[in-house]
């Protein structure tokens, strides 16, 4: 794509000191470099994958870039984000708070942690509403469930006065889709939203994803370990190995033509897929 990027990754640098990394990402003895100089850019209404086995650190990149690091986790010097033309990482933190959530939004990996038990969905969606400057508890409310119900939630007005452990799965990660667009944000960041769903749930919560894609033109960041997910959804895939990209190219390419003896590794893993593409 030509043109300024709407998110522009430099050199990205995360350490963890001793045993205090991520499960996901980092652990063990010492201090661990999860992130060790990555760059990428992400272009407005772009649909990337950000792709590799479990551990390779491409949570702690999502984190990172929201800014929401466990408190062990450093950025290293000389590691840039500008999103927006906004230097993240120079951003006082009351203008990233308002930046999070408004401009960029991040759906989580596990509902049933992400979501707050003791309060009612409808609420949870309203709520960053409320905190994005509507001063009216009753509109909240009503572009909550008008969210939910957008999300492919039946009977939106109802399930809304209902708390996380009343909802099936499927339908708890439909309502942190709402709470990631209820703003209609520029940048989604998915943080593998669809691997503790069943196949069935799963292609939905995808078809959902990219309707709402068309429909407001966010770009999405797509955090998986799962290449099946990447030739459904994006057009670009970057594969991460041990803190560090191997391969950026279009889906086609990584397919087709995969340039990195460990891409290519990774998709032997799924023949069928590699060759239906």
């Amino acid at each position: 794509m030509t043109g300024e990027p709407l998110l522009d990754v430099r050199d990205l640098v995360v350490t963890y000191a001793g045993d205090a990394g991520d499960a996901g990402d980092a652990g063990g003895a010492g201090d661990v470099r999860a992130v060790d100089g990555v760059s990428f850019a992400v272009h407005a209404g772009e649909t990337v994958a950000l792709v590799g086995e479990s551990g390779c650190g491409k949570t702690s990149v999502a984190w990172a870039l929201m800014r929401v690091m466990a408190p062990a986790a450093r950025v290293g010097a000389g590691s840039s984000v500008t999103f927006d033309g906004a230097d993240l990482f120079a951003l006082e933190e009351r203008a990233m708070r308002d930046l999070r959530g408004r401009k960029i939004a991040m759906i989580f990996q596990e509902p049933a942690s992400a979501l707050n038990p003791v309060m009612k969905v409808g609420a949870q969606v309203a709520e960053v509403a409320l905190l994005h400057g509507e001063r009216s508890k009753r509109a909240a409310w009503d572009k909550a469930v008008a969210m939910l119900d957008r999300t492919g939630i039946a009977d939106a007005a109802r399930r809304a006065h209902q708390y996380p452990h009343e909802l099936s799965g499927g339908m708890r990660q439909r309502v942190l889709i709402a709470m990631a667009l209820m703003m209609r944000p520029a940048l989604v960041i998915a943080d593998e939203p669809t691997s503790a769903l069943d196949v069935t749930v799963q292609a939905q919560i995808l078809d959902l994803l990219r309707d709402l894609q068309r429909e407001t033109g966010m770009a999405v960041l797509f955090i998986t370990h799962d290449f099946g997910v990447v030739a459904e959804l994006c057009s670009r895939a970057i594969v991460m190995r041990a803190g560090k990209i191997v391969e950026d190219a279009p889906v086609d390419e990584i397919f087709h033509a995969p340039k990195d003896p460990y891409t290519a590794e990774l998709l032997r893993a799924v023949p069928r897929l590699a060759a239906d593409r």
